[in-house]
């Protein structure tokens, strides 16, 4: 599951024998393994990296439901264990591995949860305009429109620029 490209290297140099850990793993442990790989070692998209989070937070509860965010022991959906020090909750556990922080994961997971994957296969649009939402939160309106106008009058005003403008928005300066 791990290590194939060293291997390869390693028979391309004629090794003939090599120090391997063999690790029995469930389908779920190794999914989950899989995607904390690619989430260390892999340059992702902000989709990609999105989805593999929500991915790991499903597995991650299924394997440890007693971290799910609200559980009660013995209750339905809530774990048959009490939670303990030992274990971390998904995104302290993920945030941990990623060396990211806690807050950075709930809201990529949010991000992930909320755009619903049949308008991602159908159309990339709706995630541009809900990137350019955020961007409009983060920069105040008049810095968002300053540069907006200067990228146009450079010539080099990119298609959200343009859609901003068709679609009526070039009157916020």
């Amino acid at each position: 599951m791990s290590g194939y490209h060293r291997l390869e290297a390693c028979r391309q140099l004629g090794w003939t024998e090599i120090t391997a850990q063999v690790v029995d793993l469930s389908e779920l442990e190794a999914e989950l393994a899989g995607i904390d790989k690619n989430l260390i070692r892999n340059e992702l998209t902000v989709l990609e990296r999105g989805e593999q989070l929500r991915r790991r937070k499903e597995i991650y509860e299924a394997l440890h439901p007693e971290t799910k965010q609200g559980g009660s022991p013995g209750k339905k959906g809530g774990g048959k264990v009490a939670k303990n020090d030992t274990l971390s909750s998904f995104a302290e556990d993920t945030a941990d591995k990623t060396k990211t922080s806690a807050r950075t994961i709930q809201r990529e997971i949010q991000i992930a949860k909320h755009i619903a994957p049949e308008v991602l296969a159908r159309d990339l649009l709706a995630f541009a305009l809900c990137w350019l939402l955020n961007q409009l939160l983060v920069l105040s309106l008049t810095q968002f429109t300053q540069l907006l106008n200067a990228r146009c009058v450079r010539g080099n005003s990119s298609w959200i620029g343009n859609a901003l403008i068709v679609g009526g928005f070039h009157s916020l300066s």
